[in-house]
């Protein structure tokens, strides 16, 4: 089961409100025989009063599809903010949710008029506080509030940075009588740590509110000293449209990251005497051998005959455009399935004028493994391939220390290394000032000048620490590497 933050549209009007999450189900074993029963709690209760119980029910609604349609089940049983439902007829994905609805509500009243509807702040953070840091405040028209949250900070690059998981630091709950704007403030109890003055106050809009979506409101805050860092408390405030103070409660922040994970602002520190010794090479890394990548024609291809034009207004990094009549290789027969809002697409791994993306088994007349004569396009070597595959590596995250650690407890030669990432024939000065006894320090020193270099923004061509990284794993060193790249690239 997942819980999926943001309803559908349909679901939330003048007439229904959504009061839980949209639930995800999943079914892995498909010879249950009998019904499931689901029980849920809910963030409203509809008023004890005569006119709101005639006009408005708590409903559950099932759909096969994440964004509709939805129809209607029977409670087995409701009580407060507690149901229960039969789920019969099951199928391998399924959507619930939960609303208060009422059909023959008149304007100017809403569904809102009718039930008492709980709200959810949640504070969210980093794993440990830091000199600088950002914290955000999340409001869920439900109860749910995960324990991690990604929030993604709209900039205006180009590309904005990868989403970045935060912690759940505490939740409040408090009884919102209508959507309506409402202005959220956070103040810290001590003169070390500061919001920023213009970043104090943040703004959620009633039509959000209303809609059920998820608000992701981002408060930077600084300390003073950087030297004096603690955990202290963070004071929130939510006020309604006039101002005034509906609720207001206290979090507590986490400790300051420990001083060794703490990176130096000084010279570039590498392992101390007493640090080399905790270093232990794996046993591979003693018999890694670094065979030189082979650039040579991929043969096992296969050849279509193209039978769409196809551009696309919205540009996608992962689908081909192209043009009816031309030639295009498939990397192999294999279908891949995607499942869309209306229906399931299948589409085959494609290679067309120098790139590699996706194109629809429909427009697609394969044709057998002879290339025809009139195949355009540069030819598919294992090098345009390793280039096209890793495309996607700049938008991974990683954790540089993990990085650091892997390499230097599998890499047994700096200058294999080195020569790998295109430093060749470089001295060991280059990467390092001072003298380094042990091998594990020098692959180090190794890894940090390829992060100089990358997050360098005057070089004219810009690399992707990321990308350099899988390059040298993919090309070279594959019986180390490459089992364990996932535990550092998420």
């Amino acid at each position: 089961m997942k819980a999926m933050l943001d309803p559908p549209l349909e679901l939330n009007s003048d007439k229904c409100s959504t009061i839980s999450p949209v639930l995800q189900i999943k079914l892995s074993n498909m010879e249950v025989k009998t019904f499931i029963i689901l029980e849920m709690k809910v963030s409203a209760e509809v008023k004890n009063d005569v006119m709101s119980k005639s006009l408005v029910g708590l409903q559950c609604l099932r759909s096969d599809m994440k964004e509709g349609p939805y129809t209607p089940m029977q409670l087995s049983y409701s009580y407060g903010d507690t149901i229960q439902v039969q789920l019969e007829n099951l199928e391998p994905c399924m959507y619930i949710a939960v609303v208060a609805q009422g059909q023959n509500i008149l304007y100017p009243y809403t569904v809102w008029d009718y039930i008492s509807k709980k709200i959810t702040v949640g504070v969210y953070g980093p794993k440990h506080i830091h000199p600088s840091f950002k914290t955000v405040v999340a409001m869920f028209g439900h109860e749910c509030a995960p324990k991690t949250l990604l929030v993604s900070e709209v900039t205006r690059q180009s590309h904005s940075p990868a989403p970045v998981a935060l912690q759940l630091w505490g939740k409040h709950q408090f009884a919102l009588s209508r959507p309506q704007d409402l202005k959220l403030c956070m103040f810290s109890n001590m003169t070390n740590y500061e919001v920023k003055a213009s970043e104090q106050a943040k703004i959620v809009r009633g039509f959000q509110m209303k809609l059920g979506k998820v608000s992701r409101l981002i408060f930077p805050i600084a300390s003073h000293d950087p030297n004096e860092l603690s955990d202290f408390t963070l004071r929130i405030q939510v006020k309604d449209d006039k101002d005034a103070i509906l609720t207001q409660f206290c979090v507590q922040t986490p400790q300051p990251a420990p001083k060794s994970a703490i990176k130096p602002t000084g010279q570039r520190r590498f392992l101390k005497k007493n640090e080399v010794g905790k270093i232990i090479l794996s046993p591979l890394a003693a018999t890694a051998k670094y065979p030189v990548f082979q650039d040579r024609p991929v043969l096992s291809l296969k050849y279509g005959k193209l039978l769409k034009t196809v551009v696309r207004q919205s540009k996608n990094h992962y689908l081909l455009e192209y043009k009816k009549g031309d030639v295009i290789a498939l990397l192999s027969e294999e279908k891949i399935r995607l499942k869309g809002q209306l229906w399931t697409k299948e589409w085959y791994i494609g290679y067309y004028q120098g790139k590699i993306g996706l194109v629809h088994t429909k427009n697609v007349l394969v044709v057998g493994k002879v290339k025809p004569s009139y195949f355009s396009g540069p030819d598919l070597t294992t090098s345009l391939l390793l280039e096209q595959i890793l495309r996607p590596c700049k938008f991974l995250t990683y954790i540089y220390a993990s990085v650091r650690t892997l390499l230097m407890e599998n890499l047994s030669s700096w200058r294999s290394f080195a020569d790998a990432l295109g430093y060749l024939n470089l001295p060991l000065t280059f990467f390092c000032r001072a003298e380094l006894d042990s091998e594990p320090e020098r692959v180090a020193s190794v890894l940090e000048k390829l992060k100089e270099d990358c997050n360098n923004t005057e070089n004219k061509e810009r690399k992707s620490f990321q990308k350099e990284l899988m390059t040298v794993s993919l090309g070279s060193d594959k019986e180390v590497l490459i089992p364990r790249r996932a535990e550092w690239l998420e």
